[in-house]
C-alpha cells in the first residue's frame, strides 16, 4: 500500500482510499477520466464502484436519474466519466443491479444498460477517425444487444406501452451495432451496419424523432458507400448533419457540456472537407477555449480539440522550382514586406518534420491551393474588396482565378487572382463579430445564459438518438 502521508506530497493519490499506487486488492490503476483538474478526481475503478454502490443504495430506484447518478457523474466536478473508467463503471453498476434487490426491477436493468451502451458510443465516437479498429467493438454489440433484449422482454410484456424515452434508447442500440460493425473495416462489416443503421432510421420515422432519421440516413449512405454499394458520401449533407446535431447539443445543454464538443469536434472537420477554413478556425478555437476553461487540458475532448486545431491552422502550398518540378510545402509566415515567404518541406508522406528544412522563397514560386485562408489586397478595381477574408473553394480554370467566398456574407463570391492574395496565418478580429461567422448562433445564446461547468453528460438526454459514426 503506497498511501500519501504529506500535504507538500505532489503524487496524485485516490481520493476515496488515498492510496497512491494500485488498487490494493485488484491492481487496477489509478486513473482520472473526468474534467476535475490537478491531482483531484483521480480514484481506482474498484474504489469508485463501491462508493456509488453506496449512493445509490441511499438514493433507492424511485428516482432512477439518482439512482444512476453515482455511475456516471463525478461528484467533485460534476462532469460524466469517459473511456474505460466510464466502461468499468457501468459494468459494475450492471452487477449491482443484478445480483441484488434491483434484479427484477427492469427500469433499473434497463439504465444500468444504458449506461453501458452510453459509455461505449460515446467511445466509439471518439474514436472513428483513428483508422483502426477499436479494442472494444466485441463489447460495444454486447451491450447494445442487452439493452434491446430488455426492451424486447418490456414490449413482450401484457399491456406494456413503451416510453418515447425508451424507444430512442432502442433507436440509440441500433446505431451502437451499426457503428461497431462500421469500424470493423470490412466490407462485410459495413453491409451488417447498413442492417442496424436501416432499424434505427425505421425506428425514428415511426416514433416521429426526426433528428435521429437525420443521422440513421447519413450513417445508412456512409455504410453503403464503405461496402462498396453506394456512391462517395455528400460531404455537404455531412456538414448538414453536424450542423443539426450540434444545434440539437446546444438546445438541450449547452456549448460546454462533453456531447456539444464532441460533435462541434465533428462539425468543424465537416467544415474544413467543405473548404469553409474561416468558419472552422474560429469555431475550432472556440470549441477549444471552452473544453480548456471547462473541462481542464488534460482532458481526452480537450487534447482532441488542440489536436484538430492546430491541424487546421497549417497552410500548405506547392513550390515551383527546378525546371518546373513542384514540392508540396507548409507555408509558415511572410517576411521582407510580403515579398518573400517562409516555408517549411519539402513534406514527404508519412510527414516527418524533424528532417524538413526551412526556406525563404520569392511569392511567385508559391501556388496557392483550395482550402486556404486568404486576405485581399492590390486590386485597383474592385476596391471595396480589399481586406476581406475569405476562403479558397474552388478553382476557376477558364479565368485563371480562384472563387473566394468572404466571411463577410453580405459580399457574392468572387475570383481573384493569385498575385491579389495573402495567406492567413492568423486569423483577424472581425469587425463585426457576428454570431455565424464565429460559431453558431446557438453556441453564444448558450453560453452566456448555461453553465461554464456544463451538463452533467451523457447520462441526460444529449446523446438519445444522435449516435454516429
Amino acid at each position: 500500500m503506497d498511501r500519501a502521508t504529506t500535504d507538500g506530497d505532489d503524487r496524485p493519490c485516490c481520493w476515496i482510499c488515498l492510496d497512491s499506487g494500485p488498487h490494493a486488492e485488484s491492481g487496477s490503476p489509478l486513473r482520472r477520466e473526468c474534467s476535475c483538474r490537478g491531482l483531484s478526481g483521480y480514484a481506482h475503478s474498484d474504489c469508485l464502484a463501491r462508493y456509488a454502490r453506496r449512493k445509490s443504495s441511499i438514493a433507492g430506484t424511485a428516482d432512477l436519474a439518482a439512482f444512476g447518478r453515482p455511475w456516471d457523474v463525478c461528484p467533485n466536478c460534476s462532469q460524466s466519466y469517459r473511456n474505460e473508467v466510464a466502461m468499468d463503471l457501468s459494468s459494475a453498476f450492471i452487477a449491482y443491479v443484478d445480483e441484488g434487490e434491483h434484479k427484477k426491477n427492469g427500469m433499473a436493468r434497463l439504465a444500468a444498460r444504458r449506461l453501458r451502451l452510453v459509455a461505449f458510443g460515446t467511445y466509439l465516437m471518439s474514436t472513428s477517425r483513428s483508422g483502426t479498429p477499436s479494442k472494444y467493438l466485441d463489447d460495444a454489440k454486447k451491450a447494445a444487444l442487452a439493452v434491446i433484449a430488455i426492451i424486447d422482454e418490456m414490449r413482450a410484456g401484457e399491456g406494456t406501452r413503451l416510453s418515447q424515452s425508451v424507444q430512442i434508447l432502442e433507436t440509440d442500440a441500433y446505431s451502437v451495432l451499426g457503428m461497431a460493425h462500421l469500424q470493423q473495416g470490412t466490407g462485410d462489416g459495413a453491409a451488417e451496419a447498413v442492417t442496424y443503421f436501416t432499424k434505427c432510421r425505421d425506428t425514428c420515422e415511426r416514433i416521429g424523432h426526426r433528428l435521429g432519421t437525420t443521422v440513421a440516413e447519413s450513417n445508412m449512405a456512409l455504410s453503403l458507400a464503405k461496402s462498396g454499394r453506394g456512391s462517395v458520401v455528400n460531404t455537404s449533407d455531412n456538414l448538414s448533419k453536424y450542423d443539426t446535431m450540434y444545434q440539437h447539443c446546444l438546445a438541450i445543454s449547452s456549448e460546454s457540456s462533453p456531447n456539444s464538443i464532441s460533435v462541434g469536434i465533428r462539425l468543424a472537420d465537416a467544415l474544413m472537407k467543405e473548404h469553409h477554413v474561416c468558419r472552422a478556425n474560429r469555431f475550432m478555437r472556440r470549441v477549444l477555449e471552452v473544453s480548456r476553461r471547462v473541462h481542464g487540458a488534460d482532458h481526452d475532448l480537450t487534447k482532441r480539440a488542440a489536436a484538430d486545431y492546430a491541424r487546421y491552422m497549417k497552410r500548405y502550398v506547392v513550390t515551383v522550382v527546378d525546371q518546373g518540378r513542384q514540392y508540396h510545402f507548409e507555408a509558415l509566415r511572410y517576411t521582407e514586406g510580403g515579398t518573400k515567404c517562409v516555408v517549411r518541406g519539402p513534406i514527404i508522406q508519412p510527414r516527418n518534420e524533424d528532417s524538413e528544412q526551412i526556406y525563404i522563397m520569392p511569392v511567385g514560386q508559391i501556388l496557392l491551393g483550395v482550402g486556404i485562408p486568404v486576405v485581399v489586397a492590390g486590386l485597383r478595381y474592385s476596391t471595396d474588396l480589399n481586406g476581406k477574408v475569405g476562403d479558397l473553394r474552388s478553382w476557376v480554370e477558364e479565368a485563371g482565378c480562384f472563387m473566394v467566398h468572404f466571411e463577410d456574407e453580405r459580399l457574392e463570391p468572387r475570383p481573384v487572382r493569385q498575385e491579389y492574395l495573402q495567406i492567413v496565418f492568423e486569423m483577424p478580429e472581425l469587425e463585426d463579430a457576428t454570431d455565424a461567422a464565429v460559431c453558431s448562433k446557438g453556441s453564444r445564446e448558450r453560453s452566456s445564459s448555461g453553465s461554464d461547468r456544463g451538463s452533467p453528460g451523457p447520462t441526460h438526454d444529449d446523446t438519445s438518438g444522435m449516435l454516429t459514426s
